[in-house]
């Protein structure tokens, strides 16, 4: 029963990628089943180019504080979109 038990153990670590290949380390189990089979690795397959996202609409800077159209906050130059009311600048 242990030596089953200390086989699957051998056998899940091989399969895992982590097993040492010094069967002495291994235990009794592994110098008994001789050396292990070499697992080659395989590189996955490449992804897809990602979607390149739809660039920021251009918005005119000037330097100059914008009052928001809908509620007439006026809003920091560099600012995208109004700060009360989250309404996007319009260009």
């Amino acid at each position: 029963m242990a030596a089953e038990a200390a086989e699957r153990r051998l056998l899940d670590s091989i399969w895992c990628g982590n097993h040492d290949d010094d069967p002495v380390a291994a235990g009794p189990a592994a110098a008994a089943a001789g050396p292990a089979p070499k697992r080659v690795r395989t590189e996955p397959a490449p992804s897809p180019p990602a979607a390149v996202p739809p660039s920021p609409p251009r918005v005119r800077d000037d330097g100059q504080p914008w009052a928001c159209p809908a509620c007439t906050y006026v809003n920091q130059p560099l600012w995208l979109q109004c700060d009360v009311c989250q309404t996007a600048r319009s260009g």
